[in-house]
């Protein structure tokens, strides 16, 4: 093959071989090719229907648009058909009322603050000095309460998903034709009233101007970016697994994923490369011997945990292996949380059982005197041994990793 060509097969998906180490009879992780992001189903674009956001249109979107003013609703599902029937695009509209009373009750406390403080300063007969925020009571037109509307393009599993980062591009780039007759009945509906313009049309105004004087390079829809789904919990996206990691875990016999605490205390970690290759080109590429060397850096990384985490097992230790696209690591024990904590939550005292996991595992200078490496090729390290595999030298209480759940709709 040659060199061009290695390179033009060089894109963004990453991705593992199936361990291949004689010897070691304990599960690692796999590689999947297929299969693993986007979907080839035909989009909806009925112009009779409405595409309201759920839960179930992927945990990872493209924000496109933001609407307000009396039109907000038609003209963000205009441009919501437009992605769909033009672009083939996967596009929702999200409603959310926003009640600005809370920000009101913020800034007039604010205001009392203030006044509180510059009474103190003429007690004590000290000069007032200027504040840097501006004195000013904030007003809405209609009352405290106000409708949003946004347009987003989802069903997207992961933030590396190689179908969002592609629609990213894409949709950065678009002049909407529906943005455009917007955008002039609102000039003439301003022209004819003498009424003033909504926030939405300012900002499409000043884009237009932006393109204009920068050649066009200054799109209207350019701000776009990649936003978690609004109507899916916080909690949702707090150290979540992918639909890749979670595959890639599925096969192994201790998968930190099927841990049922909520820490867990990490005592080996085993790192590799990342081999980068399309998948349309899997065949070609792993015939290539530099790209078969990386991959079997990571699959022995993950051989060596999955050999630690049988060790300790058999040790009657209740231990996890848990792989990603660059590292395997080891864990030990399952608990719900890690012992006293003061007010900012920072861990004071390890409950009895971790500290003495942590104990157990970690590196003592005055008994583990002997440094040692992999092999010849890899740097002299310290810490416990098992099996001859390294430990950790200081061992880590980790959260527990989530399992990926699919919310794309079905």
């Amino acid at each position: 093959m040659s060199k061009s060509k290695q390179i033009t097969t060089i894109v963004a998906i990453l991705c593992c071989v199936i361990l291949s180490d004689a010897g070691i009879k304990a599960e690692g992780p796999r590689a999947f090719f297929n299969g693993l992001f986007g979907s080839a189903s035909k989009v909806s674009a009925d112009p009779k229907a409405d595409y309201p956001l759920d839960e179930t249109n992927g945990p990872w979107m493209i924000y496109v648009k933001n609407y307000d003013g009396p039109n907000a609703r038609e003209d963000a599902r205009a441009l919501a058909l437009e992605l769909r029937q033009k672009h083939g695009f996967n596009a929702y509209v999200y409603h959310k009322q926003f009640n600005h009373a809370q920000m009101l009750e913020e800034e007039e406390k604010n205001r009392q603050l203030e006044m509180e403080f510059r009474m103190t300063l003429h007690q004590n007969d000290i000069e007032d000095m200027p504040f840097h925020k501006p004195r000013y009571t904030t007003k809405f037109v209609n009352g405290s309460m106000a409708d949003e509307f946004a347009v987003l393009v989802g069903d997207f599993q992961s933030i590396d998903d190689k179908d969002i980062t592609k629609a990213y591009e894409k949709i950065r780039t678009l002049e909407p034709d529906c943005i455009l007759a917007q955008l002039e009945r609102d000039i003439a509906l301003a022209e004819r009233t003498g009424n003033g313009f909504s926030r939405t049309t300012m900002i499409d105004l000043q884009r237009f101007d932006m393109r204009d004087q920068s050649n066009g390079s200054v799109r209207p829809l350019a701000k776009a970016m990649k936003v978690t789904n609004p109507i899916l919990p916080p909690e949702y996206f707090v150290n979540r697994v992918d639909d890749f990691v979670q595959k890639l875990n599925s096969e192994t016999r201790y998968s930190l994923l099927r841990c049922q605490g909520k820490y867990t205390i990490m005592v080996g970690e085993y790192r590799g490369s990342a081999v980068i290759v399309a998948s349309k080109d899997k065949q070609e590429a792993e015939k290539n011997e530099g790209i078969l060397q990386q991959s079997n850096q990571l699959a022995r990384a993950g051989d060596r945990a999955e050999q630690v985490c049988e060790a300790l097992r058999l040790k009657n230790y209740e231990a996890y292996t848990f792989h990603d696209r660059t590292k395997s690591i080891v864990t030990v024990g399952s608990f719900n949380s890690l012992g006293k904590t003061d007010h900012n939550g920072d861990v004071t005292e390890f409950h009895a059982e971790i500290a003495g996991i942590i104990k157990t595992f970690a590196w003592d200078p005055e008994v583990d005197k002997e440094a040692y490496r992999a092999s010849p090729d890899e740097p002299y390290q310290i810490g416990k041994r098992i099996m001859g595999v390294s430990l950790l030298p200081f061992p880590e209480p980790i959260e527990v990793p989530k399992p990926f759940i699919n919310y794309n709709r079905r």
